[in-house]
């Protein structure tokens, strides 16, 4: 979830417009992509994809084993082009 970075997790506007964008906190993300994140079982997958919003999006996955049970993935998204940059 997003809720760590503040560009995505405004509260809910009331127009679906703005909150597609900006309040992404607390939502399913049940599309092709993410169901994959949580259930592929792979060392490693990197998707990309293009964003309910129309940006293109890399998104980098790892399976969360506990006691040797499958219990989802850790997810990472980020945009192609900031891909290089340093901070």
């Amino acid at each position: 979830m997003p809720t760590h970075n503040l560009a995505f997790s405004a509260p809910p506007s009331g127009d679906p417009a703005i909150d597609t964008a900006k309040s992404r906190s607390k939502r399913l993300f049940n599309d092709r992509t993410g169901i994959r994140c949580g259930s592929h079982r792979q060392p490693l997958l990197l998707q990309t994809y293009t964003r309910d919003t129309g940006e293109l999006m890399h998104d980098l996955s790892v399976p969360i084993f506990v006691h040797g049970r499958h219990w989802g993935g850790l997810r990472l998204g980020y945009r192609p082009e900031s891909a290089g940059e340093q901070a």
